[in-house]
């Protein structure tokens, strides 16, 4: 089990979980928000992309844009070993 220190500096730390899972663009605009006053925001993000988060705002970003990451991230990686 991977320890993760960062989530205790997270801003999100004591607010409703649901609200990173959300329903719709106001919520989601909601958690990006708190997310971009985090001082972890890019350690969240990491973690969502090296676990594959398959849902919800992780690092202010949504599960759409954690795909882009990735898929540019594998694209280099291609790249590089080509």
């Amino acid at each position: 089990m991977q320890v993760q220190y960062w989530r205790d500096q997270a801003a999100c730390k004591g607010i409703r979980p649901s609200l990173f899972y959300p329903d719709n663009e106001l919520e989601e605009q909601k958690a990006k928000a708190i997310c971009g006053l985090c001082c972890v925001r890019e350690c969240c993000l990491d973690f969502a992309l090296a676990t594959g988060e398959p849902e919800g705002v992780w690092g202010g970003l949504n599960v759409r844009q954690r795909r882009r990451i990735s898929r540019s991230r594998s694209g280099l990686m291609g790249y590089v070993h080509a």
